[in-house]
Parts: C-alpha cells; sequence; structure tokens
C-alpha cells in the first residue's frame, strides 16, 4: 500500500467518530465534506480499479488530505473551545461554521491564484463569523444572503470563477466514475 494512502487512512480512522456524528446527524458540514472522503476512500479501497497516474493520485491524495486536515481541525477547534464537546450546542451553529469555512475557502483561493494581498474586509468578516460563534450571538437572518454579498463585494473577480476544491472532487468523482450519490426512483400516485 501505498504510504500516502495509509497516511489517509490513518487519518479517517482517527476522525471516525467526528466524521459519524457528523454524517448521523445530517450536517450539513459532513455533505461539505463529503465529496472529498467519498474520492479519497474509494480510491483508498483495495477493489478500485485504477485508471490515474501515480502522478496523478499523489496529487488528488495531497490536496484531499490538506483540505480535509484544515477542515476538520477548524470543525474540532470550534466544538471543543466555543461548545465544549456538546454537539447539540454545536449543531445550531453549523450554518455558521459552514459559512465560515467558505470563507476561508475563499481566503486561500487568493493565495493559490497569487493575489498580491488578500482584502482586509474578508478577515473582518471571518472574525465577526468567528465571534458569532465564540460568543453564541444570535444568528443573522439571512446570514448566508450576507455573506454571499459581502465575498462577492470583496472579491468580485476571484467571486465569479471561483472553484472550490469540492467542486474539484466532485469532478475527478465524475471522471474515475465514482458515484457521489446515488439516485432514488419515486412512484407518484397509485401503485399498479
Amino acid at each position: 500500500m501505498k504510504p500516502y494512502i495509509k497516511e489517509y487512512l490513518l487519518w479517517r480512522k482517527e476522525h471516525h467518530d467526528l466524521l459519524e456524528e457528523l454524517e448521523e446527524h445530517e450536517a450539513t458540514l459532513f455533505d461539505r465534506l463529503y465529496p472529498v472522503l467519498k474520492v479519497m476512500d474509494s480510491l483508498s479501497a483495495e477493489s478500485f480499479d485504477w485508471s490515474t497516474s501515480e502522478e496523478e493520485l499523489y496529487k488528488i491524495y495531497q490536496i484531499g488530505q490538506e483540505f480535509l486536515h484544515d477542515q476538520i481541525q477548524t470543525i474540532r477547534i470550534y466544538l471543543e473551545k466555543a461548545f465544549q464537546g456538546d454537539f447539540h450546542d454545536f449543531f445550531a451553529y453549523e450554518a455558521v461554521i459552514n459559512y465560515l469555512l467558505y470563507v476561508e475557502d475563499i481566503r486561500y483561493e487568493f493565495t493559490e491564484k497569487g493575489y498580491e494581498s488578500i482584502p482586509d474586509d474578508l478577515d473582518v468578516l471571518l472574525d465577526e463569523l468567528s465571534e458569532i460563534v465564540e460568543k453564541k450571538q444570535v444568528i443573522p437572518d439571512l446570514l448566508g444572503v450576507m455573506v454571499d454579498e459581502r465575498v462577492k463585494a470583496l472579491a468580485s473577480d476571484l467571486y465569479q470563477e471561483f472553484y472550490s476544491i469540492i467542486d474539484i472532487f466532485m469532478d475527478v468523482a465524475d471522471t474515475l466514475n465514482i458515484p457521489l450519490y446515488e439516485e432514488q426512483d419515486y412512484l407518484l400516485g397509485k401503485e399498479v
């Protein structure tokens, strides 16, 4: 087994309980991580049919591992420091944490795209979202619209071309024929 696959499987085992808790509660945070987890899990399966070059595979693992590590680290910090491990209280602020991670993704994109500087207002927005969680403030109505509008105003060029790690992994899943979501058949009307 390749060392980077082994490293991922160890990471997966270490964070199993948290990921399972997020999945069982149908958390938006789990949905956010799911495409990356699904691709990484599928590539790690012994039965996976390799049609990907070693170099591409390594890059997928490297990007996926870094993304998951950063996301889970942020989730853990808020869960433990702001909510003392209480998932019930944590899930009340899950949407805010999800938007916080989204803004961090935008911030990361600034550095990846080689922008000279990151708008200070982006850091201000991160601080405001963090404060809502840490001080357990009332979550503003239409939080998502507010965050989206502020990000768009701060980084209109980047916003137009923003293609997240999650989007990239959805494309990887499609390219490698890894099904992310199973289609369900619904029967309308009377059964025949």
